[in-house]
């Protein structure tokens, strides 16, 4: 303890003339260790670190927790920063994780299902777009994984958002045009469904080529002559 006589010169007992000094050592206490942060390290990681400073991994508990995975540390039974002597035992408790069933996010908008996967602890994961009859524009068609399926924290959830209906945005468009050279003639259309071929023909110079097609959103179409291209257009 401090300000306590742990030792003296001459020892108890001897024999001095009267006047003699006597020295001693006065105590300064124990030595005081700041005790290490242990909230999310693992078990052996938080037992070395306790070890570092001369402390002692004392008893283990499991929780549940969304805040850390499992088998990270998410409490301490002394704070971090805390001064106290080597030898001192720190209990923890452990996260044994938290099991998350997956609600139905179909139907939600982008921004309502993204919100709900994060205050579930979880993570968004892809989001792509699709056409759909069933959902408006902005609505998510499906994610995966499905609805009730169990999962940990941190886990993403890949999402797939309605472009809208296809129908509705199917145009139709036309290319008129008279060839300077002679060879094989392909039309090709590059819209939001993929790439189509929509004319292939042989024709001499001088021949009047038109042909009308169908499109999705926007379009852009690519004339070739002998696979070489003598014409681009873009449609809205």
């Amino acid at each position: 303890a401090e300000d306590y006589i742990i030792s003296q010169e001459p020892k108890a007992g001897s024999k001095v003339k009267a006047g003699r000094k006597i020295s001693v050592i006065v105590s300064k206490g124990s030595a005081q260790i700041k005790v290490p942060d242990l909230k999310g390290l693992s078990v052996k990681e938080a037992q070395v670190a306790l070890e570092n400073e001369e402390l002692e991994l004392g008893e283990k508990i499991t929780v549940e927790s969304k805040e850390y995975p499992a088998g990270k540390v998410v409490y301490q039974s002394v704070t971090a920063d805390s001064k106290v002597t080597p030898g001192t035992v720190i209990d923890i408790m452990v996260s044994e994780g938290s099991i998350i069933y997956l609600q139905d996010l179909t139907g939600k908008s982008l921004e309502e299902a993204k919100k709900i996967i994060i205050e579930e602890g979880l993570t968004v994961g892809e989001v792509t777009e699709e056409s759909s009859l069933q959902y408006e524009s902005g609505k998510v068609i499906k994610h995966s994984p499905i609805s009730g399926t169990s999962l940990d924290i941190g886990d993403k959830v890949n999402l797939v958002v309605s472009t809208g209906s296809a129908v509705d945005k199917i145009k139709t468009g036309e290319i008129a045009l008279t060839l300077s050279q002679t060879g094989q003639i392909m039309i090709q259309v590059d819209d939001e469904q993929g790439m189509a071929i929509v004319y292939n023909q042989q024709k001499k110079a001088g021949d009047y080529v038109y042909e009308q097609f169908t499109y999705t959103g926007s379009a852009q179409l690519t004339v070739y002559c002998n696979n070489t291209v003598i014409l681009t257009k873009n449609y809205k």
